[in-house]
């Protein structure tokens, strides 16, 4: 299983084959045919965009379950991404549930699952991504969880992981240290 991560517009170092992006403004079922050339499955799509910003998050996850829905992948993960200055966290909790709650409103008719992973300031706890996960009720949204994001934040990643096995709809499973 492959999991590429997607972008708007052109992205050059993806063009000349140093990294794992593919534009969204391209035809998805060339990236699933690309996978079945090469005897691979898609297991989601790292669509990382800041749910705190719903003006650029809620149109972008948009894009991407659409994306995913059309490539095969059954899974499109992001996080809340960085902190803005101009907010205040209840402000950013208001924004991601509509963030949240506008991208399930796509994703469930396609039967895309939207992964939460535990990656910046909210998520890097278990309280924390309990709290992102609960902001709108929706069968397509579940966990996306990072092992090695865990442990660089301070956590048991397998306590964190039995926390969250129920709900969880991706898995980056990482050996790491932090050295």
């Amino acid at each position: 299983h492959v999991e590429p991560m997607v972008h708007w517009g052109r992205e050059l170092l993806s063009e000349a084959g140093y990294f794992h992006s593919v534009s969204m403004l391209d035809d998805p079922l060339r990236v699933k045919r690309a996978c079945e050339q090469a005897g691979v499955r898609l297991s989601g799509l790292s669509a990382h965009t800041p749910l705190t910003k719903p003006e650029i998050g809620v149109e972008y996850l948009k894009q991407a379950v659409r994306f995913a829905a059309e490539c095969g992948a059954p899974v499109v993960n992001t996080d809340e991404g960085p902190k803005q200055p101009w907010t205040t966290e209840e402000e950013d909790f208001v924004l991601m549930r509509y963030t949240l709650m506008e991208a399930a409103r796509v994703a469930e008719p396609r039967g895309i699952q939207l992964g939460i992973e535990c990656h910046q300031q909210y998520s890097k706890t278990p309280d924390g991504l309990d709290r992102i996960h609960r902001l709108v009720r929706s069968k397509s949204i579940g966990i996306n969880y990072d092992t090695g994001n865990a442990f660089l934040c301070g956590e048991d990643p397998l306590k964190w992981l039995r926390r969250v096995v129920k709900r969880l709809v991706h898995l980056h499973a990482k050996d790491i240290s932090v050295e």
